[in-house]
């Protein structure tokens, strides 16, 4: 698995079921913190994942608005390489693969007041890239968990809007990867409270042509300032949302849950492609799947289904900041 320490390096960790056996630096960000400010940016969170066509690990990661940095891992010859720097501003790195290749999805913010989504592709080893949704002066693009089937590309998302410091908006859409061209947008928008503030799409699972995922927003008084000051002090809501790609009439809420305790950011929902779902309420888990009985931790967020292994999920070890963050990692492992 690959994170980020408050310290500022990127690391790769290897483990044998419960024993670490190796941890790498993949990449070290300390001349890039504010040190007046506190320690590392928590957006600079590297995305991994394997490419079983090249037999390599491949991780990336950018300090929130840094030239993004590529690396490849090739675990039969323990040797790592940086593949390639783009040059701008960029965030929130997502590998995303299926039987037609790998992307990895960012925001490129070109502007400071501007977050477009882009991609590059394996095939060239990340070197042209593709916008897949412009956002405009004052907006960024805030997308969810992506996902590509039959050569489309999936992903709910929202609108950050600078002036109110809000996400706006809600809605699933589909870029075709051949012709390079949104195909679908459904507007889930009217599923939120009609006194909202802020609203972040998260998970999205695909199977079949059955499409699951989840939002949680909050309103009044509840703000982004309040919930990092008190962390776990704000209420939000949850749902989880359902339906048939191509068919936007078919997409209902099959969960929805109003009082759930926000820990600073936004709750993350973990939702795999079996349609199955879980996120956590503080110390609780809240899921329709049978993983429920081995998370004995406070403080619980960002869980992660991780396909034959579990869920991963981190603990908040201390009040969190955005540049002062003490978090472990664990993992609910199935047998």
């Amino acid at each position: 698995m690959a994170y980020l320490t408050s310290e500022g390096g990127v690391k790769l960790d290897f483990w044998d079921k419960t024993n670490l056996s190796k941890s790498l630096l993949v990449h070290d960000y300390k001349i890039d913190i504010n040190y007046e400010l506190g320690f590392a940016d928590d957006h600079a969170a590297p995305a991994i994942i394997y490419d079983e066509v090249e037999r390599r690990l491949l991780i990336a990661t950018a300090y929130h608005g840094t030239p993004m940095h590529v690396y490849e891992y090739f675990p039969e010859t323990d040797t790592m390489h940086r593949l390639t720097v783009w040059e701008g501003r960029y965030t929130y790195p997502q590998f995303i693969k299926s039987n037609e290749g790998i992307w990895l999805l960012a925001r490129n913010q070109k502007t400071q007041d501007s977050g477009d989504l882009v991609y590059r592709s394996a095939s060239d080893d990340f070197q042209s890239e593709r916008t897949v949704m412009q956002s405009g002066a004052g907006f960024v693009v805030y997308a969810g968990t992506p996902k590509v089937k039959d050569g489309v590309l999936y992903f709910t998302y929202s609108i950050h809007d600078y002036k109110k410091n809000a996400l706006r908006g809600l809605s699933l859409a589909g870029y075709d990867l051949d012709s390079r061209e949104v195909v679908s947008i459904c507007d889930f928008s009217w599923m939120l409270d009609k006194d909202y503030i802020s609203n972040r799409p998260t998970g999205l699972g695909i199977k079949k042509d059955i499409a699951t995922f989840a939002t949680s927003f909050f309103s009044y008084p509840v703000t982004y300032s309040s919930a990092e000051q008190e962390n776990f002090s704000g209420e939000q809501a949850v749902k989880i949302i359902k339906g048939r790609l191509g068919e936007c009439d078919s997409f209902k809420v099959v969960f929805s849950k109003n009082d759930v305790a926000m820990p600073y950011y936004d709750v993350d929902v973990a939702i795999n492609d079996d349609g199955d779902w879980l996120f956590f309420d503080k110390d609780n888990v809240v899921t329709n799947s049978g993983i429920k009985n081995c998370f004995m931790n406070s403080n619980m967020l960002y869980p992660k289904f991780v396909e034959g292994v579990g869920v991963l999920y981190a603990v908040m070890n201390q009040p969190y900041a955005i540049r002062d963050f003490n978090n472990s990692l664990f993992g609910c492992v199935l047998q």
